[in-house]
Parts: C-alpha cells; sequence; structure tokens
C-alpha cells in the first residue's frame, strides 16, 4: 500500500466513533499498532490503540521527525482525531479510558538528524536501522506491564524485520518492557529459513551488490551456528533473525547482535566477498557466542566482548576450522592491548575498547586456566557455559554478577570467576602474560608472528584441552529453505 492510500484508509476511520477500533480486552494492558511506510518518502504513518492504565509518552525528539500528533477519545464519549497540542490533559486521559493515537514518522528527516550510535535511525547499506525506543509511543514508566502488538504495511519492496521471539515479517509481539530488545529494521529482504537442532534462525537478506549467492550465506550462518552448538549440545534460542546488509568495501563488514525479549545479528557482506572469506571468517561465530551469553550491564559490557573475543577461535579450532598455533599467535599478539594503560581502572570502570574486547578476553582466559588448574581438568569455563544455558541465559535474559558467579560456581565446584572477577573488576590488574605464555608452553617467534609448543611446560595439557573438542552429542547438518 502506497503512503497516499494509507492516509486515505486513517481518514475514514477518523470521524465516525463506530469506525475507531475497539480496545482489545486483555490480562495484561494490550497497546496495538498499524503501521503504514512508503520507501520512497521514508515516511511512516503510525496509529496506536492505547489502553487504560499506562500513561503514554513520545519518544523525545528534538529534531521533529514526529510531526502531526493526533488523539482521540474512545468508548461511547468518543471522538474524532484532533491535535494532541489542543489537549493538555490528553496523556492522563489515555491512562484513565483509553484512547486512539495518530502521528507521522519522518524516517528519512531521521537518517540525517539522529546521531549515529545512540539508538537513532541509521542507514546501513540500504537497510534502514529503526529502533522502535526511537518512534514508538510508549508507557511514561518503562516497567509498565503489557503487550505490544504491532503490523507493518510497506508494499512489496519496504518491509520490517525484528529479532522478536514471534519471528513473522512486518508484525511485532512482544512485552512493552522490551521494546527497546533486538533489531527492528526496515529495507527490502530475500529471506532464508534455517532449522537447526530445533530451533528456528531466519536470514533476512538485503537485496544490493554482494559477492556471494544467498545460500552460501545461509551455510555461513549455519557454520557459526555449528560452531556454538558443539559447545552446549544445541543452539541457544529458539528463533534468531540474522540480518545481512549488502556492499561495503570490506569482505565482511560490521556486526551487531540484540537481545532482550528476542535475539538479532545483523552483519554487513560486501560486494567483493568470496566464498572462501565466508570460510576463513571468525566474525559469525564471535556474534554466536554473544547470542548464548546473557545481557550484562553497562558496566560489564566487557564480559560479553571479552567472552566473544576469547572462545570464538577456541570453538573454530575445536570444529578443526582453525589451527591451535594460529589460536595462540593471535593470543599472544593481541591480547597485549587488554592490559591497561596509565590512568586505567578496573574493568568495570574502564571502557576503551582494548580493555572491552582484549581485556575481558584476557580476563576469560584466566578463569578458564584456574577453574582447570584447581580441579586438574575435570572443569573449565565450558562447563559454566553450559550451566548458564541450563538455567536460562542467553542474549534475550538479562542476568548480573552475582548471578553468574552462582551458575559458575554450581558448575565447577570453584570460586575462581567470582575471585578473579573481585580482584579485576574495580582496581587495574596488569597480569605477566609473559610468564603465562610460558607456562602454558607457547614460545613466540616475533619475526615471524608464529608460535611453537612446548609439551613439558607446566600448564601444557591446559593448553592442548582447549582446542581438543570435547565429548558431546553429534551435531547434525541441518536444512535451510
Amino acid at each position: 500500500m502506497r503512503l497516499a492510500s494509507a492516509i486515505g484508509v486513517l481518514a475514514l476511520a477518523s470521524g465516525a466513533n463506530a469506525q475507531i477500533p475497539a480496545l482489545s480486552s486483555a490480562v495484561e494492558p494490550l497497546v496495538e499498532c498499524r503501521v503504514w511506510g512508503d520507501a520512497a518518502s521514508r515516511v511512516l504513518i503510525v496509529d496506536v490503540a492505547w489502553p487504560s492504565g499506562p500513561r503514554p509518552r513520545f519518544p523525545r525528539d528534538d529534531s521533529s521527525v514526529i510531526s502531526n500528533r493526533m488523539v482521540a477519545r474512545v468508548g461511547a464519549d468518543g471522538t474524532a482525531l484532533r491535535p494532541i497540542e489542543d489537549d493538555n490533559e490528553w496523556a492522563n486521559r489515555c491512562a484513565r479510558e483509553g484512547c486512539r493515537l495518530n502521528y507521522s514518522v519522518d524516517v528519512a528527516k531521521g537518517i540525517t538528524s539522529d546521531r549515529r550510535g545512540e539508538g537513532g535511525f541509521e542507514e546501513k547499506q540500504g537497510i534502514i536501522m529503526a529502533p522502535l525506543m526511537r518512534w514508538l509511543v510508549r508507557p511514561e514508566d518503562r516497567r509498565a506491564r503489557g503487550r505490544l502488538q504491532l503490523d507493518f504495511n510497506g508494499g512489496r519492496n519496504f518491509e520490517l524485520v525484528s529479532g522478536g521471539i514471534d519471528g513473522r515479517v512486518n508484525h511485532i509481539d512482544t512485552d512493552l518492557v522490551v521494546m527497546d530488545g533486538p533489531h527492528v529494521v526496515l529495507g527490502d529482504f530475500t529471506h532464508k529459513n534455517l532449522d537447526f537442532l530445533g530451533a528456528r534462525i531466519d536470514v533476512a537478506i538485503g537485496k544490493g551488490a554482494r559477492g556471494v549467492g544467498d545460500d552460501d550465506i545461509v551455510r555461513w550462518v549455519r557454520e557459526g551456528a555449528q560452531d556454538v552448538a558443539s559447545l552446549l549440545g544445541r543452539f541457544p534460542i529458539s528463533r534468531l533473525q540474522v540480518i545481512v546488509g549488502p556492499g561495503g568495501p570490506y569482505a565482511i563488514g560490521s556486526a551487531v547482535t540484540m537481545g532482550m525479549g528476542g535475539a538479532s545479528i545483523f552483519v554487513v557482506v560486501g560486494e567483493r566477498t568470496g566464498k572462501a572469506d565466508l570460510v576463513r571468517d571468525w566474525v559469525m561465530t564471535h556474534e554466536m557466542l554473544h547470542v548464548a551469553f546473557p545481557s550484562m550491564g553497562v558496566r560489564q559490557r566487557w564480559m560479553e566482548e571479552g567472552l566473544s573475543t576469547y572462545m570464538e577461535p577456541l570453538l573454530r579450532a575445536r570444529r578443526g576450522r582453525y589451527e591451535p598455533q594460529r589460536v595462540w599467535a593471535e593470543f599472544v599478539r593481541a591480547m597485549p592491548q587488554g592490559l591497561p594503560k596509565a590512568g586505567d581502572q578496573g574493568l568495570d570502570r574502564t571502557l576503551t575498547w582494548g580493555r572491552r574486547y582484549w581485556g575481558g578476553a584476557m580476563f576469560w582466559l584466566h578463569v578458564d586456566v584456574e577453574i582447570r588448574r584447581r580441579t586438574e581438568g575435570a572443569r573449565s569455563l565450558d562447563d559454566v557455559l553450559r550451566a548458564v544455558f541450563s538455567a536460562g541465559g542467553n542474549v534475550a535474559s538479562r542476568w548480573d554478577v552475582s548471578r553468574l558467579a552462582l551458575v559458575a560456581e554450581s558448575a565447577t565446584g570453584t570460586t575462581a570467576l567470582e575471585d578473579i572477577y573481585a580482584a579485576w573488576s574495580d582496581h587495574a590488574v596488569a597480569p605477566d602474560l609473559a610468564a603465562l605464555w610460558a607456562s602454558l608452553g607457547v614460545k613466540s617467534d616475533k619475526k615471524s608472528d608464529q608460535v611453537t609448543f612446548d609439551d613439558l611446560a607446566p600448564l601444557a595439557g591446559i593448553r592442548k584441552g582447549l582446542t581438543v573438542r570435547a565429548s558431546l552429542p553429534a551435531v547434525a547438518a541441518s536444512g535451510f529453505n
């Protein structure tokens, strides 16, 4: 449906009271939204049936992306739509009685005015990042319970794709408290579905120039999923949405995983990408590990990034996709980037790139080695991650450090994670990496950027165990369509 047609439909609905949609009755408040979009003008028309109970609030909008805000009373005393500016009590009345809200969103204006990386509109390779918190009216109390159901109509070439658990294109059904959860994007897509160990992975591939075919991309997604399933014994979440943006100067470009109320990965595949690039790639495995780990607080974001940075090469090595010598050469070369610099504090208090990614990886390496050392190889970080999975932990859920530490202690019989976190979180700790490499039997040649192994070193057995695949149920190849 074109935008002009959508406006016409809304105009017809705004007159007689009988044509205003009745609010659905539900135990929890239900916010029902209909959204019409036009790819050419990049404008959305939003129509909301707001329930009694929560007080509505429009998103902060310093650049006037949202306009034509209208409100109508519903029920026996229903009215036609009128400007919100004419009714100072509109929000309180909506909370008491329920109401209908209608407004337009200038997506094109948002793309040019919103700052990148701050939760606003952003265009990446022809795909529009459109987080709900930027354009959808929501409860003033962000803790308010209830549900959101949204239906989108953008015609044949303008779709809405989200990482919500329900997993239908052009539809969202989620808790109100996770409106700022997984990705919500707009664009023109080809859709592929991958059934994987009881889970469903939906792959939305943006239309545009790239060097590999749709099926090549789905196989690449499946390899990353199998890396993580080889650790856990199955896939960590029932439904994952992968969004692939086409084009760009790199083979595999930027990638972001989002959770809370669902799970989604956005990744860019460049026009010069070849099949060999996908085989060698580490990005998909890195992002799949994010899917398998709970969303932590902002101060512990380094735990999320560090875990993916540390475990990704190990998992690929265990499946024969990456040589152990290259794993350790990478660690020796890159992990010093995680050491604290002058003025740095603990990992919870220093937000630099090096500390977040490689400082976090350094933390998890020390936790893994210490668990294996204290248990004489009987337990490892693998057991912690499986226990997290068994306890329902994944990117769709939010955990804190205390819960993670309890699960780790129960899984390993040690307090290694809790102890190292207590030492590293608030204070700048600079472990002796050279001594650690020596104890693990890793000898580096700085000139050639290669390593050799000393199997007589005190912790050589631990080093070997890190890249040896554990005994788990076989992961069968799954089909896709």
